[in-house]
């Protein structure tokens, strides 16, 4: 054995197979590049792209529950996708991203705008996607860390990566990695600047398993687990007054590809845990999936171009256990047949039509089409400046609790759909040998009908009785410097949204009509500057919002506000273990404001992590 750096890789065929994302044409989608999940080891999803991209997070406290609103819309109107099935919760609808632990994935991307025709469901205003990889070295390498910070909040993982091969047609890599984190937030005072501060406790922990098999033949497959545990309590202390709220879930997936065939079966189970005071037995809602998904594709070389088919299907079927719905016990089937194209040519223009039916035991849903494509303007060697345009049409399955809720939901509920418009142009390029440069500016306009809202006129019953219209624009540029001792670069992301009620349902909300929708700021931005000299680096993160409305009628607000944080790590290398060490300062200014509650967020925290990484490769001939 030998620490030799020599590599083999995968090959052109991945573990990924033939993602759909291929046929993206006239979307963005958004690669969080190497040094961001580098520095992302004790970090939430949530904090991750809340810095990384111009989207909004409904955060609720230190380690409670945060979502996502993208582009303007709820937090039910964004596909999370791990290793392409998406893990939304089927009675609720949505991911709490503070549960997911950034570190865990080899990949982490965010697809902008109407992703229904490639996605499915929920894909409304945008996706995230989350997929674990093998390590392309042949070897082990080990990563063991913990963080600690300020308040008694820390966090814990170990992570084991492999490699080898199997005889001479077969290589096995695999991945384990448990983790630990823990919010106590022993906050010093019940108040920070005047304004109370919600006590809370969090304690989350999960497991990932991912083994891969791949052969000389093109053929891979692999299996992956994932086990997360999140119980939230609010007021900890007050034993009359506090409220735990448990979410559990077991993800489950086999996969096989051949680079034309992807095969994928599946299981996830989750459970949700609520209870206020004496919490011994608390009310529990149990939902299973049981999924399996194929696709073909078949590819054409016509005249100078290349055109790539993807036809395929996926059939789910769920089982809910929930206390607080009419039957108790909802199974429910549904399915989704889809095709895929995409023409391109040798100067890199490319169109994509795409077209989805998903079915729904019970009732129907929206065919959802799609149309864009993609025009390289000007290309030359270390410049790029492209076109792109997208037309795709959305939709959205009610949720179980929309559907089935005793009394309050609604079982012949419409699903909601929407058109989704967008125009961009992207630039990349490189001065010279040490700089380099790429930005994207988009134009969006996204408009849902059928809004499903649990109208309060009707005494909080499920009903289709909105019209939403969001559009704006975003801009996410990155300029970078290295040479072999320097590195310095800047990174912006910009968001503009105006999201709002189109049509009143009833005579008593026409007052809302053209205002902004709650808790969606105007405006938002992320400023990130970062020097480096050797193994070290220092990183100046500076987020802020616009003012959010906290009512339909726009008359009450939470203030606008601005956070800075500042991050210093540095790279010891002691072999075999390389050494990271990690200081963050979140809320350097110490701030005053609000997300989404009333009650006043942290003031400044300190937080320090250590991680050992070491490998041992094998020496490759």
């Amino acid at each position: 054995m030998s620490a030799q750096r020599d590599s083999i890789s995968l090959g052109e065929v991945t573990v990924r197979g033939i993602a759909p994302e291929r046929y993206q044409a006239g979307l963005y989608v958004q690669n969080l590049d190497s040094a961001i999940l580098f520095q992302a080891a004790f970090r939430r999803l949530d904090e991750v792209l809340t810095h990384a991209t111009p989207l909004t997070f409904r955060n609720y406290g230190n380690g409670q529950l945060s979502t996502l609103s993208f582009r303007g819309l709820s937090a039910s109107h964004t596909a999370v996708l791990w290793n392409g099935v998406n893990i939304n919760q089927p009675g609720l609808g949505q991911t709490d991203f503070s549960a997911v632990p950034a570190g865990s994935f080899e990949r982490i991307a965010v697809q902008y705008g109407a992703g229904a025709s490639h996605l499915g469901t929920d894909a409304v205003g945008g996706s995230v996607l989350i997929e674990n990889s093998p390590m392309k070295q042949e070897g082990l390498r080990f990563t063991a860390g913990m963080e600690y910070g300020s308040f008694g909040n820390g966090m814990f993982q170990g992570v084991a990566k492999y490699r080898t091969r199997i005889g001479e047609n077969w290589q096995f890599a695999g991945k384990t990695q448990y983790y630990q984190a823990d919010y106590l937030n022993k906050y010093p005072a019940a108040y920070f600047q005047k304004r109370r501060v919600e006590p809370s406790t969090t304690f989350q922990k999960g497991l990932f398993q991912d083994l891969f098999f791949q052969g000389r033949n093109g053929k891979t497959w692999s299996a992956h687990l994932w086990l997360s545990d999140n119980r939230m309590t609010l007021w900890p202390d007050a034993p009359a007054a506090r409220e735990l709220t448990g979410l559990g879930a077991a993800r489950t997936m086999i996969r096989y590809g051949d680079g034309k065939w992807q095969l994928k079966g599946f299981y996830i189970r989750d459970i949700v845990d609520y209870a206020t005071g004496d919490y011994s037995i608390p009310d529990r809602s149990r939902t299973g999936r049981f999924g399996t998904r194929a696709e073909r594709e078949w590819r054409f070389d016509i005249n100078k171009m290349n055109l790539t088919l993807l036809a395929g299907g996926e059939y789910a079927y769920f089982d809910a256990r929930v206390k607080g719905y009419e039957a108790g016990r909802i199974g429910e089937s549904r399915g989704d047949v889809f095709l895929l194209t995409r023409l391109a040519g040798n100067s890199g223009w490319s169109l994509a039509l795409n077209a989805r039916q998903a079915f729904v035991e019970g009732y129907g849903v929206p065919f959802t089409p799609s149309f864009g494509f993609e025009y390289p303007v000007l290309k030359k060697r270390n410049f790029l400046l492209k076109l792109t345009a997208s037309v795709a049409r959305s939709y959205r399955v009610p949720t179980l609790n929309e559907r089935y809720w005793k009394d309050l939901g609604n079982p012949a509920i419409r699903p909601e759909s929407g058109w989704n418009k967008e125009a961009g142009t992207e630039v990349t390029g490189e001065f010279g040998e040490y700089f380099g440069f790429s930005a994207r500016a988009n134009a969006f306009h996204n408009q849902v009908s059928h809004w499903i809202y649990w109208n309060p006129a009707a005494n909080y019953r499920a009903e289709n009785i909105l019209q939403v219209v969001s559009r704006g624009a975003e801009f996410i540029g990155r300029l970078s410097y290295r040479n072999r001792k320097w590195m310095a670069g800047f990174h912006s992301a910009i968001g503009y949204t105006k999201s709002t009620q189109e049509k009143a349902y009833d005579a008593y909300s026409r007052e809302v009509l053209g205002k902004q929708l709650r808790f969606v700021p105007l405006w938002l931005a992320n400023w990130s500057l970062y020097w480096g000299y050797g193994k070290g680096k220092l990183t100046l993160q500076l987020h802020q919002e616009s003012l959010r409305y906290t009512t339909s009628d726009n008359s009450q607000y939470l203030p606008a506000y601005r956070l800075l944080n500042v991050l210093y790590e540095h790279q010891l290398d002691i072999l075999p273990v390389g050494v990271r060490i990690q200081g963050r300062v979140l809320n350097a200014g110490n701030e005053l404001y609000f997300n989404v509650k009333s009650n006043g967020m942290p003031g400044r925290s300190y937080h320090v992590s250590l991680l050992l990484d070491g490998q041992i490769l094998s020496k490759q001939p």
